[in-house]
């Protein structure tokens, strides 16, 4: 099930790009449209909370590097790919709104971009340095040993020190512990308990608390809905957004949609991060080129069908060949000092 979240969530933020894109050459190409598909920005949300979920299930009971291990080898593969073949293609003259320099490419490469205060090659690159600060928590986590009580611990710490960074605008504390994704993040951990362990009081007290400063946040950022609907409808779609999205991982959490879990759904979270990753530059320059020929209403399906393809091309041509190399590589390296 949570592939299909997975997928899902993608789709969304790709749905919001092509929708609100300036490629089309008016920002109202599909007005009605995009009085839903704004909601796909949301998706990233979900992202959040499906890896609050799966980071610490994944991080349970392994060592540090092995932890470490498992994610480079999942997260890289495909990334580098997009950097490569993005880059390639913004500096040829192919770009969405910015050509990047060799330094911007080279810094973009080690997705350490944000540290350095390098511009993301990609809008969408964003989201992967909230990642990476949480399974740098996770992996420090994990050295000390992951148990449940440690567990409910580590997310009450977290969010203290969230609030106490937030009271006095603390700048490094709202770095460190990822401030916007942190909700959604501590979220999934706290579903992850009540999925392994029983729905017990605290980890539920911890998905509301998350919930709240969810919905805190994202009202204190006056969400785009507000603009178009209004303060009193606009609010409250915008809530009951977040709201479903908290309902439904609680249902995945208590296994109630486990009879949902086909073998199709596979392939959908296989092609979910190249998508993530390709569609909005590609999508970008489909549009641009494809619509004054078939329409808009023809060019979005065939564009998103193009990326979708990209994106299992990605899957089976770099991510299935090169991702458990790489991660027996760092396995070996792991073991260096055995001899």
């Amino acid at each position: 099930m949570l592939d299909l979240l997975r997928f899902v969530a993608a789709l969304g933020v790709v749905l919001f790009h092509f929708g609100e894109t300036r490629a089309w050459g008016t920002p109202n190409a599909f007005p009605a449209l995009s009085a839903v598909t704004m909601f796909g920005s949301y998706g990233v949300r979900l992202f959040f909370m499906i890896s609050g979920f799966v980071i610490l299930m994944s991080a349970w009971g392994r060592s540090t590097g092995e932890f470490a291990a498992s994610r480079i080898a999942r997260l890289y593969p495909a990334y580098w790919a997009s950097v490569i073949v993005l880059g390639a293609l913004a500096l040829a003259g192919l770009i969405t709104d910015h050509r990047p320099t060799v330094s911007e490419l080279l810094a973009n490469l080690t997705m350490l971009q944000h540290g350095m205060k390098v511009r993301d090659l990609e809008i969408v690159y964003w989201t992967l340095w909230q990642e990476l600060v949480f399974y740098v928590m996770i992996g420090c986590f994990s050295a000390v040993g992951i148990t449940y009580r440690r567990c409910l611990g580590f997310m009450a710490g977290w969010t203290f020190l969230l609030l106490i960074g937030e009271r006095l605008d603390i700048s490094l504390l709202k770095v460190v512990l990822v401030q916007f994704s942190a909700p959604y993040f501590i979220a999934g951990m706290a579903l992850f308990l009540i999925y392994r362990f029983g729905g017990s009081l605290l980890p539920w007290l911890f998905v509301a608390t998350a919930w709240i400063l969810a919905l805190v946040q994202l009202l204190g950022e006056r969400p785009p809905a507000v603009t178009r609907f209004g303060e009193a409808t606009g609010s409250a779609l915008a809530v009951g957004v977040i709201s479903l999205i908290f309902l439904v991982m609680c249902l995945v959490a208590l296994g109630k949609l486990d009879g949902l879990d086909w073998k199709w759904f596979t392939v959908l979270g296989a092609v979910t991060y190249p998508l993530y990753l390709f569609h909005h530059h590609i999508g970008f320059l489909l549009i641009q080129w494809l619509h004054p020929i078939l329409g808009n209403r023809l060019t979005l399906p065939v564009v998103l069908l193009t990326v979708v393809g990209v994106a299992w091309l990605v899957y089976r041509l770099v991510e299935v060949p090169l991702q458990p190399r790489l991660k027996s590589a760092l396995a070996r390296s792991l073991r260096a000092d055995a001899s």
